[in-house]
């Protein structure tokens, strides 16, 4: 017997035989094999983690309404199925899927056919752009390109978002100044209202030594059933009326804030909102809420004869 051997033995036509077995030795720490198998598997699984990236380098674009769209969409994976989505988030809402690629194929079922497309373009510099055919006002959101990457266990890999802004396709035409105050002469409360002019950039004037503001304005659409119109329009608030007289630099021309009485809109602004009702509304709820107190009357009525009738 050999120490640290185990020993089997059988019967075979009477004889003893033997097999002397040795006992593998059990490494009391990882051997140098296990060490570089561990190293490997971290480093691929960093490398994999550090090299899928989104990058959405247009943060802002503007365009005008009746065109086309292309939003640039850059990203790195080492995977060679990438799966790539679009979404678009309207402010104060929850971002919804619009668009979904890969290399086999790219599909917007649940939205307009022909109005979202994109072409996944693998290579030195992965693109995924999305192509948005003839914007309109109801484009204007945020657009946020995303990666789906298998080898990291399905996480999702967003990139900083694309602002679209849609400019309205108006015709020149010049603007309209009003200087709106407060109907209470206790309140300061004043408002420079300048409406009705086309895209460009308009310059707000203040006297009594105040800076002037350039203001870009803001877009408002009105809908009226399937149709837009939208018109810009830019309001300052100050509380000293006063001292206080606006007027619109536009085109290289002065507009002057409209006299009293030649304005076309109400010249009065109240600090508290005013709300009237409609009499005949008010009408149509008494009678409503006195029909219900009839119908409650009888109902109790009619159980009370039932269980006096029952009881007899």
């Amino acid at each position: 017997r050999v120490h640290g051997a185990s020993s089997k033995c059988r019967k075979q036509r009477r004889v003893l035989v033997c097999f002397r077995v040795p006992r593998m030795p059990f490494p009391s720490q990882p051997s140098h094999y296990l060490i570089l198998l561990r190293l490997f598997l971290f480093l691929l699984k960093s490398g994999t983690s550090q090299s899928d990236s989104v990058s959405q380098k247009q943060n802002h674009m503007e365009i005008l309404e009746g065109e086309d769209a292309t939003l640039p969409c850059n990203f790195t994976t080492i995977s060679t199925t990438p799966y790539i989505f679009w979404y678009r988030q309207y402010e104060n809402q929850i971002p919804e899927r619009i668009l979904s690629a890969d290399k086999f194929s790219s599909e917007d079922k649940h939205f307009q056919e022909g109005k979202f497309s994109t072409i996944l373009v693998l290579g030195n510099q992965n693109s995924v752009p999305l192509n948005i055919r003839r914007v309109s006002l109801i484009d204007e959101a945020v657009y946020f390109c995303a990666l789906n990457e298998y080898n990291t266990g399905y996480k999702v890999f967003f990139g900083s978002g694309t602002r679209l802004v849609i400019m309205p396709n108006l015709d020149d035409s010049e603007p309209s100044v009003y200087q709106l105050e407060s109907k209470k002469e206790s309140s300061d409360l004043a408002a420079c209202l300048i409406t009705d002019y086309s895209p460009n950039p308009i310059n707000v004037m203040f006297n009594g030594g105040l800076k002037p503001e350039t203001t870009n304005g803001s877009t408002v659409v009105v809908k009226d059933g399937d149709k837009e119109s939208a018109s810009l329009g830019v309001v300052i608030w100050t509380k000293n009326k006063d001292q206080f007289q606006c007027s619109a630099t536009y085109n290289g021309q002065t507009y002057k804030a409209e006299k009293e009485g030649d304005a076309t809109c109400s010249e009065t602004l109240s600090e508290t909102p005013v709300f009237e009702t409609d009499e005949r509304l008010n009408l149509l709820s008494l009678t409503v809420l006195g029909l219900r107190l009839i119908f409650f009357k009888s109902v109790a009525l009619n159980l009370i004869l039932t269980y006096w009738a029952w009881s007899r």
